[in-house]
């Protein structure tokens, strides 16, 4: 099912007090870690009702709660240190929708995990997920599922009144109040005759399961390699409910993307996102009966640990040395190297992980073999892919079909041209966020499907608008497709706005199109433009389950305009000095050495030179940055003029 129609569940959460928390420390036995925990909060008592969402399905006798005012205290995260959050994962092999084979369970543990990776990844090494499995082969009839949506919804409560509920089992197993921090049940559902549920479903800590214990139900219906992905999501309401009542109310709603400012795609790349701008210091406040800080080894104290077979990621896994903070020397911490992707890590021991000529610390995008910086040039479009197309790159993160594929880009003021090269029969679907404010923003986000087997009509299959404007949204309750029926403003564009040519040699493919301006959508090439750009290969070989991702999953990648038809570029300021005004030069890792109004200073790394760069970046003194512009001379004096400026967060 798709994930943009899965219906989540959430305790709704009120307003929030709380009493300022100070770590204590618990006395280990001699083979643990050493571990702290905050102090408990106690919610207030319930009267054994259930508080389930936010989401207007609330049945008769549910009541709301009261949080506490005060902000938890911020605690300081040192390396070190993780965040331990205790889960259960229940898996109910045999329901009246269906059962579940030893082989699924498997796969179901495999994707759990990878769900583990993500969280620890993406939470710099810092959000521990100690997951418990326990399996029930016990019969779950049919009345003991809630009435919703056909009935399938398992919920932790007595529903009937028999005595019997998930809360029940579990204790009936020795499962007792705060045991965990939260349950993940999976379940069989779909089969029988009965049909597919429509999605997982949350509750917070405030619901009164098992005391102050957060839960998730996920029916196991889809293709199971999708787990992972229910896994994340839906858990990470239960992690959100207990920052929540743990002080921090302003940890972001993952079914609220909209709401969130930033440039992110769908799915995986917002939950990443949520994780990857959480302050990690917050990360190391969960109070308790939630999070307890555990200690973990960590030599050369860069945040990554050194070992430990129960962490999903170390020194030891990654190949890095616990005894040096960046291994290879390129400019990335070992740390970093981790977090090199939001599902998989740069190589920690390899200086140029994508081999693309950078080193990592001065990659932008270092898993990713591509050149995002993209030259005027007007192509014609034919189907024949002339060599002076721009090369973005090959990448191809995920390929479950045998595929090899390119991109090539180009602009004007006109279009935006794109092209692919494929080794064999696929429908690329492309991606464009054109304002580059992310894809749950505005009224620029294009999907478009080529099918260059069409034979009636455009190879266009399909060109249509997610409009995320605010007017939209709060007119439509949501975002929305501009051709959608709903939709009353009238298609952004149409499939016949978009000219396409598809031709073939034996098995390879050739693809080429131009997007045409649009000031409605903010497609409007301009020199020094970013838009958001990815891509999937669907349909491989006509088959529906074969496809290839050019990057990970749900990511987008920037295409930066600039106004030229040839860079250079050079190592150091002073090769690039010796060129002539008018050329375009690319300067990669230099030090901002001196910022003033419209303009700032950048000189090499040994200080030999130096270059005036003309440009409204906010950047700092002691910034590494890229610096692509233009070469002049003003009174004398060489400066980079309309000049596009990436800050390096990691350096050499």
């Amino acid at each position: 099912m798709m994930k943009s129609i899965i219906t989540c569940f959430m305790a709704a959460f009120l307003s929030l007090s709380f009493n300022q928390v100070i770590l204590a420390q618990e006395t280990p036995s001699a083979q643990e870690s050493v571990e702290y925990r905050l102090p408990t909060y106690q919610l207030p008592p319930k009267d054994g009702t259930i508080q389930p969402s936010n989401w207007n399905i609330t049945p008769a006798g549910i009541t709301g709660i009261q949080a506490p005012q005060q902000k938890a205290a911020v605690l300081s995260a040192f390396p070190g240190q993780v965040m331990k959050v205790r889960v259960l994962c229940v898996i109910y092999t045999n329901t009246a929708g269906g059962t579940t084979t030893a082989g699924e369970i498997s796969q179901l543990k495999a994707e759990v995990e990878e769900a583990r990776m993500f969280y620890w990844r993406n939470s710099h090494g810092r959000c521990y997920l100690e997951v418990t499995y326990m399996i029930i082969d016990e019969y779950k009839e049919l009345d003991e599922f809630w009435n919703l949506w056909g009935g399938y919804w398992m919920t932790f409560w007595d529903t009937d009144g028999d005595g019997r509920s998930v809360e029940q089992d579990l204790r009936n197993r020795g499962v007792t109040n705060n045991m965990y921090s939260g349950v993940v049940n999976f379940y069989a559902w779909g089969e029988n005759g009965h049909p597919a549920a429509l999605g997982g479903g949350a509750y917070g800590v405030d619901v009164g399961l098992l005391g102050q214990t957060a839960y998730c139900a996920i029916p196991h219906c889809w293709d199971p390699t999708t787990n992972d992905w229910f896994f994340i999501h839906e858990f990470h309401h239960e992690l959100d409910s207990m920052f929540h009542y743990s002080g921090f109310p302003e940890y972001p709603h993952a079914d609220l993307p909209i709401e969130l400012p930033g440039d992110f795609g769908e799915g995986y790349d917002f939950n990443a996102f949520i994780m990857r701008t959480w302050p990690i210091n917050k990360w190391m406040s969960l109070a308790s009966p939630w999070g307890s800080i555990m200690s973990v080894t960590d030599a050369d104290l860069d945040g990554l640990a050194d070992e430990g077979t129960h962490l999903p990621l170390t020194e030891v896994t990654l190949n890095s040395s616990p005894a040096m903070v960046d291994t290879d020397g390129d400019g990335l911490t070992d740390l970093a190297e981790a977090m090199g992707g939001i599902l998989r890590s740069a190589i920690a021991f390899d200086t140029d992980t994508d081999n693309d000529g950078l080193i990592d610390g001065l990659d932008k995008y270092p898993i990713y073999a591509i050149d995002e910086f993209t030259p005027r040039g007007t192509r014609t479009i034919d189907g024949n892919l002339e060599p002076a197309w721009h090369h973005l790159g090959s990448p191809l993160t995920i390929n479950n079909a045998k595929l090899s594929a390119s991109i090539k880009t180009n602009w004007d003021s006109n279009y935006l041209y794109l092209a692919f090269q494929t080794g064999r029969y696929c429908k690329p679907r492309i991606y464009l966020d054109a304002g580059n404010d992310g894809w749950f923003h505005g009224k620029d986000n294009y999907e478009i499907i080529i099918n260059p087997n069409r034979s009636v009509g455009s190879q266009v299959e399909v060109a249509h608008i997610w409009d995320c404007s605010p007017e939209s949204v709060e007119m439509y309750d949501g975002a929305i497709w501009d051709n959608d029926g709903r939709y009353t403003a009238g298609r952004l564009i149409r499939e016949s706005d978009i000219i396409c040519r598809c031709t073939s040699i034996g098995n390879a493919f050739y693809i080429e199109l131009a997007i045409p301006k649009n000031t409605v959508t903010s497609l409007v090439p301009e020199h020094g433009d970013r838009i958001g750009f990815r891509v999937i290969y669907d349909n491989v070989d006509g088959t529906g389950s074969k496809s290839a991702l050019a990057f990970e999953t749900d990511v987008f990648v920037d295409l930066v305009l600039l106004n030229s038809t040839t860079i250079y570029r050079e190592e150091q300021i002073a090769d690039a000095k010796n060129r002539n005004d008018g050329q375009t030069v690319d300067l990669i890792g230099k030090v901002v050495s001196g910022v003033f109004s419209g303009v700032f200073y950048i000189q090499d790394e040994d200080r030999t030179s130096g270059i005036k760069v003309s440009s409204n970046s906010i950047v700092n003194e002691g910034d590494r940055v890229r610096v692509v512009g233009t070469l002049a001379t003003e009174q004398g004096e060489r400066v980079l003029k309309n000049a596009v400026v990436d800050k390096l967060p990691f350096s050499p």
